[in-house]
This record gives C-alpha cells, sequence and structure tokens, in this order.
C-alpha cells in the first residue's frame, strides 16, 4: 500500500479517527515515524482551515505503535489566532498514548524579511552514490516504499570518523508529492551515529522537531532530494542531531532536529 493510500485509511471514529497501518511500515517493533507524524498532521489538518501551510511539528515518540494494529487518533485545537493554530495529537492504542504531537499552522504574513537557503555542494550525485543494501538486520521493513543513494562511506556500519551522513532519496510509489511526503522524507534515513559504528545496530527517535520551510511540492515524484545530517553531540547512547532535508530544486525545503537513541546491545 502506497503512502498516500495508507493516509487514507484514516476513518472518524467517535470524537476522533482510527485506521491500521499496514506491517510493511514497521521499523523494529514500530511504526516508522514519518508514518505516525503524517498521520497526525492529517487528522490535525481536519481542524483548520486547508489552505493554512504547515509550519513545524513537535513529536514524542513514547512507546511503540504496533503495525497491524488498530490506531485510535485524536486532535485537539488548543488555540486559533488570527494567523497560527496549535493543534495536539494523540495516536493511541489500547488506551494507551503512544506518540504526543503539537501541530503548528501559520497563515502567511506580510515581511519585508526573506532568508532562503540552497543546497551546498556535494563530492557526489545520486548516480554516483551508493544504494541502501538489502536489511541485513530484518529491522526495515518501511525502507522497501523509498529508494536511497548515500554518499560513499556513509551508510551505517561503515565507521565514519565524524557523524555526517548525505542521502539522496524518493518515494518508490510514484505519486504527486504533499507536505506527508516531505514529513516522511525527513525521517527516513537513520541516526548519523549508526555510521560512526563499525557494525549494524538499532536506533530509534525519541523527540522529534520538524520544521517546514518550503511549501512547493510539485515535483517529478521521480526526483530525488537530498538530506545532510550531522550529530551535533551526544553520549551514554542518546544523540543530539540535526539535519537539512533538500528539494529537487536546490532549496531548504524542511530543517529537522531529533534527539535519537542507539541500542548497542
Amino acid at each position: 500500500m502506497t503512502f498516500q493510500e495508507t493516509l487514507q485509511n484514516l476513518i472518524p471514529h467517535g470524537d476522533g479517527w482510527s485506521m491500521r497501518v499496514p506491517e510493511d511500515w514497521a521499523v523494529g517493533r514500530t511504526t516508522f515515524g514519518g508514518m505516525q507524524t503524517a498521520i497526525a498532521v492529517a487528522a490535525a489538518r481536519k481542524r483548520v482551515s486547508a489552505d493554512i501551510p504547515l509550519r513545524s511539528v513537535q513529536t514524542t515518540f513514547v512507546g511503540p505503535v504496533i503495525p497491524g494494529q488498530q490506531i485510535q487518533v485524536y486532535a485537539n485545537k488548543l488555540r486559533t489566532g488570527k494567523s497560527v493554530s496549535h493543534i495536539e495529537v494523540r495516536l493511541m492504542q489500547d488506551q494507551l498514548t503512544l506518540c504526543l504531537l503539537t501541530v503548528v499552522f501559520g497563515a502567511a504574513r506580510e515581511s519585508a524579511l526573506r532568508f532562503d537557503r540552497s543546497a551546498p555542494q556535494v563530492s557526489a550525485d545520486p548516480g554516483a552514490s551508493q544504494a541502501w543494501p538489502t536489511d541485513p538486520v530484518g529491522h526495515f521493513p518501511f525502507q522497501a516504499h523509498f529508494e536511497q543513494r548515500w554518499v560513499p562511506g556513509c551508510i551505517p556500519g561503515s565507521g565514519l570518523s565524524e557523524p555526517r551522513t548525505s542521502i539522496w532519496l524518493r518515494s518508490v510509489d510514484h505519486e504527486p508529492l504533499s507536505e506527508s511526503h516531505v514529513i516522511a522524507f525527513a525521517d527516513v534515513p537513520p541516526t548519523p551515529a549508526l555510521s560512526a559504528l563499525n557494525r549494524w545496530a538499532q536506533g530509534a527517535s525519541l523527540i522529534w522537531m520538524l520544521e517546514l520551510l518550503d511549501h512547493d511540492f510539485s515535483f517529478d515524484p521521480d526526483a530525488f532530494w537530498r538530506m545532510d545530517m550531522n550529530i551535533f553531540a551526544g553520549r551514554d547512547g542518546y544523540y543530539a542531531q540535526d539535519a537539512v532535508l533538500w528539494n529537487p530544486a536546490g532549496r531548504a525545503a524542511a530543517l529537522s532536529r531529533q534527539t535519537a537513541m542507539v541500542f548497542e546491545k
């Protein structure tokens, strides 16, 4: 089932919505975090005008959202001002909140200020980069929905001296792009901390903040997007990372910050 087809499974239920996420969207025991966040934004959109741009999403991954089981989704409007709306969203199973989000929408405002950022040059393009390998540990079924091309030497287990990675990616579903795809793209690559190890290990996101910077989604679905990721600092299994997602036109599309965990045993 494609990304958009999965989101269309969100149906009204009580004072919220419910759905099942197919098991091919799993990562480890849980549902792919980009899918969880996209589901929440889809629910939050039902509480605001459809033409207001998404500005940011703050996500706390409380516990595993089990794929294949029913999810209950609740979206509560916290406040709507002249320009900005804040929506709290909860993803629940068995009456437990497993993913808690604050979704912020903001209408455009008149301003004389504008700051754009273009993608820096890297040493390789998608055609000269490494494909994501066949999953050697069975943790990443959702990866089959995306094509990834990694700058050589950046794939997890490479033993990088500096935890920085650059990845080109695109959906293999060949469907028109939307803000939901941008959310997903920004969560596809694993933490660069895994690339600093000399072997494969499991990673997970604990807290994720995503800011959308560009709302042009009119690109060819087969065009590559690029994500540059960096570990700022970390120890004891917890790592603060930031990343920029660049659209096919070379403009900054999203800024991502995460607290990531790595399980080395």
